[in-house]
């Protein structure tokens, strides 16, 4: 079929690749807004086991609709994961802290680590074709002062908007797209640490933004 259609001899594994993640896709995802939060702390003072390093509490809610574009009623998950605490002593404070199905409360999702993640795997039940699913959850991560994020896809979406708060001022802040479109900055302000990047394409499966940042020096903060 692409050879005749496009003139291309694509291999067949990238072909059934491409079959297996876009093309036989069950759900989409539409609407997907990532928002991060960033607290600068001492680690020491969140667990007094913890050694005497600063981190960034990051807390995070991730919304987006889920959509059936199959032709048949499908059952369908929640899945996520949250890497473990880079710093000794703070894995606890690593959780899932809600989860909302069509805006009705969930609560805390049942979680548990495999290897190096905490991960939620939750049954929200049949979606009818055509339908969609509104999905809200939120949670809590350890990062380094000098760290990177990925914020990726595991199912094909409209678009990615990032939101990203960190302390005032931060030196250095930046991202980018692991995608064959630019990302697109929407807004920068340093003096208030707020930053909106767009990624205003089709998404696969495993595309991603990375954004990255640097605290230098600064002073924490009362983590609430």
């Amino acid at each position: 079929m692409f050879k005749s259609t496009f003139s291309r001899n694509i291999p067949k594994p990238l072909i059934d690749e491409v079959d297996k993640l876009v093309l036989r896709a069950d759900f989409v995802r539409e609407s997907y807004n990532c928002t991060y939060r960033f607290q600068l702390a001492d680690a020491a003072n969140l667990n007094s086991s913890a050694p005497d390093v600063r981190v960034l509490i990051s807390d995070v809610s991730v919304v987006y609709r889920i959509r059936n574009v199959s032709g048949v009623r499908q059952p369908c998950n929640i899945t996520a994961g949250i890497e473990k605490s880079p710093v000794d002593g703070l894995n606890d404070m690593v959780e899932f802290k809600e989860l909302r199905i069509n805006d009705v409360n969930q609560g805390k999702p049942l979680q548990k680590y495999e290897g190096d993640f905490l991960r939620i795997n939750v049954p929200i039940g049949d979606v009818n074709p055509g339908d969609a699913v509104r999905v809200l959850f939120t949670y809590r991560a350890i990062k380094h002062t000098r760290d990177y994020e990925v914020l990726r896809s595991l199912l094909p979406s409209s678009s990615i908007t990032l939101t990203v708060h960190l302390p005032p001022r931060t030196p250095t802040v930046g991202a980018n797209a692991l995608h064959r479109a630019s990302l697109g900055e929407q807004i920068k302000d340093v003096d208030n640490g707020y930053y909106e990047w767009v990624l205003d394409q089709a998404i696969l499966p495993h595309q991603a933004i990375i954004f990255w940042w640097d605290m230098g020096s600064g002073t924490p903060s009362q983590v609430t």
